[in-house]
């Protein structure tokens, strides 16, 4: 009997799935600093999941609002062995948090929710069915999301920068909407269309830049996140997300769902405008820092070219620097953007070619 029969055979005379396989766990990190408003409609998300192989580490950042208490309150109110809550010692940013929650969890896949989002219930569910696809392996799988007020308003129902497959003839200038987009009702849900279709697409890894909606709408492979976590937290403090999807793209690839699973909330206290036709949309300082934190990116690969490209080769870890170190990107960091230039500190234009020099000295030496 051949090695296929053998696995018909033992799929037959088992009585379940689960006597085979075990559907993989999810670790739901949840970070939390002052967001006593928003906490808990985020903690009843994910308890809500129509998954329920997760564990859901909630971490507070040394929050100064009441919120840590609350959650303490409300865990013991919840009774669900399946979240834990840590208060940090001190505050630690959006990366410490993070990492606190990776050292306390276990799932084979990862999501860091932000304590002032929410998950649709089945959120879990179909991010692991997009990783467990049998056509195309991907270290990240990113949904679309809902942007919400602080109210839970809806607002818009795509993030304008998911890269997702929107038309046939991308080159098009108009963009036909499918009447499969559009609600057939609106009450206290979105209604889609009944022939509407889920829709999964694969972004290959030289696809570059931010191709995902918020933070809240990943879920990552725990080894892609072990491969790449930063030994200096320092330049990523509060962008942690942008350097673990940015980076671990890069490296991996990346699963598009088409349909929103998360409620991205638009308030006072983030970077974004609360106005819906342009919420989402960056304003000049964030692109300002995004360049900055391009360079972190391409030195965290370069310091670490002996670990790295091992794993995922040379050729690739050669190509991340060229892409975020060319002497175009250097020259128009250094020259045009005013926060950049205060992240260098003074004597940028020297330190520019410094840098374009440590560059040329590491592609000629791998």
């Amino acid at each position: 009997m051949n090695t296929v029969s053998n696995i018909e055979a033992a799929c037959v005379a088992s009585s379940s799935f689960d006597d085979q396989f075990r559907v993989p766990s999810v670790s739901v990190i949840l970070t939390n600093y002052n967001y006593l408003s928003f906490v808990k409609a985020a903690i009843e998300s994910v308890a809500r999941q129509t998954y329920p192989h997760f564990e859901c580490i909630i971490v507070d950042d040394r929050s100064r609002d009441g919120s840590a208490e609350f959650i303490t309150t409300f865990l013991r109110e919840l009774n669900d062995d399946r979240f834990r809550f840590i208060r940090l010692g001190s505050n630690l940013g959006q990366m410490g948090a993070m990492l606190a929650g990776l050292e306390n969890s276990s799932g084979v896949f990862v999501s860091f929710l932000d304590a002032d989002d929410v998950l649709l219930p089945n959120f879990l569910e179909v991010h692991i069915r997009a990783h467990l696809n049998s056509s195309f392996s991907a270290g990240i799988t990113a949904s679309d999301s809902y942007q919400i007020d602080e109210d839970g308003q809806i607002l818009e129902s795509t993030f304008h920068m998911l890269a997702k497959n929107r038309t046939p003839d991308s080159s098009s200038a108009s963009k036909l909407i499918p009447v499969t987009a559009v609600p057939v009702s609106v009450s206290t849900a979105v209604e889609r269309h009944p022939s509407a279709q889920m829709e999964f697409l694969y972004l290959e890894r030289g696809v570059a830049g931010w191709n995902t909606s918020a933070c809240s709408s990943l879920m990552f492979r725990r080894d892609l996140l072990r491969l790449i976590l930063p030994q200096n937290i320092g330049p990523f403090r509060i962008c942690a997300d942008y350097f673990f999807a940015t980076l671990g793209h890069l490296i991996s690839g990346t699963i598009i769902v088409s349909e929103p699973l998360v409620g991205w909330r638009l308030h006072r206290k983030n970077n974004f405008s609360k106005n819906a036709i342009i919420g989402g949309r960056y304003m000049p300082a964030t692109f300002d820092r995004s360049s900055a934190l391009n360079f972190e990116i391409a030195r965290y690969v370069m310091t670490n070219f002996d670990r790295l490209s091992p794993v995922i080769g040379a050729t690739l870890c050669k190509d991340i620097v060229r892409r975020f170190v060319s002497k175009k990107r250097l020259y128009k960091a250094t020259k045009g953007a005013n926060s950049f230039r205060r992240y260098m500190g003074s004597g940028s234009d020297r330190k520019f070619w410094w840098k374009y020099a440590v560059y040329h000295r590491y592609i000629k030496r791998h």
